[in-house]
């Protein structure tokens, strides 16, 4: 489900990222570091999520969704890295547009996620059977 919803809006963001000049490597590079800084919030967080709504409802689906965004935004960093290595190549495709539009998206649903994710602990902790 997650996964779908990131292909669909990568489909969508294809002809915004074709307006966009081909981005140099080293821009590439500093998206690379900035989604892996934000994997790394991501997993600090879904290690605390999973200890605090290991009793709400619906703890696998939610838990799924929340693995298979942060499973996009992993491959979101390794797709921007594939594309700094082809750019870096001398290459200028439409994999360009096409990996920068999964990139874009997949890491701004990742910031999102590691945004709201302590919301989501407290929403999700308050429906669990001790809730009052």
């Amino acid at each position: 489900m997650a996964l779908g919803a990131l292909i669909a809006c990568t489909i969508l963001v294809i002809p915004a990222a074709r307006a966009v000049p081909d981005p140099s490597a080293d821009l590439l590079e500093g998206i690379a570091s900035l989604g892996t800084g934000l994997l790394l919030a991501y997993v600090v967080e879904v290690s605390w999520l999973t200890g605090r709504i290991r009793q709400a409802p619906d703890y696998e689906r939610r838990l799924g969704v929340t693995v298979g965004l942060g499973a996009g935004g992993l491959t979101g960093v390794v797709a921007v890295l594939l594309l700094a290595a082809h750019r870096a190549a001398g290459h200028s495709n439409l994999l360009d547009s096409i990996g920068l539009s999964w990139v874009v998206v997949s890491l701004a649903i990742l910031g999102g996620l590691v945004i709201i994710q302590p919301l989501l602990i407290h929403e999700w902790s308050d429906e669990g059977p001790d809730a009052e």
